[in-house]
């Protein structure tokens, strides 16, 4: 009983030196499905979409910060805010499944930046 008193104290007295802060990172674009001609190129939403926010971490597992799907949706966004004691080093992870078949999995590493917006377009060129 006492450690846990005392791991509540410990917590209080971080959130009040100001040690811990709210971190956000606001995530935004467009992922698109495109296929190429000589004289064109036409795009489209893919059929699924799957956004990953990592925390990326050298000696321990990365965490995952938040995740969304989308469906026939070219536009995605979203905003993850939470209390951390350390800064946040985000990793954004894309997975794309395009009508034609094509999947395109790719990971981008914002974590010498350390950004508060993360633009990240994707256009997957169709095999």
């Amino acid at each position: 009983m006492k450690l846990i008193l005392f791991g509540i104290f410990c917590i209080l007295s971080l959130i009040e030196a100001d040690i811990i802060d709210t971190r956000t990172i606001e995530v935004s674009d467009m992922i698109q499905c495109c296929s190429k001609t000589i004289i064109m190129e036409f795009c489209e939403a893919p059929k699924k979409a799957k956004i990953e926010l990592w925390d990326y971490f050298k000696v321990f597992p990365d965490t995952l910060l938040h995740s969304m799907e989308t469906e026939n949706v070219t536009k995605y966004s979203f905003k993850w805010s939470d209390e951390k004691i350390f800064d946040v080093k985000p990793i954004l992870k894309i997975h794309v499944e395009c009508k034609d078949g094509t999947i395109f999995d790719e990971k981008y590493d914002y974590t010498e930046t350390k950004p508060t917006m993360i633009s990240q377009n994707v256009k997957v060129l169709n095999s």
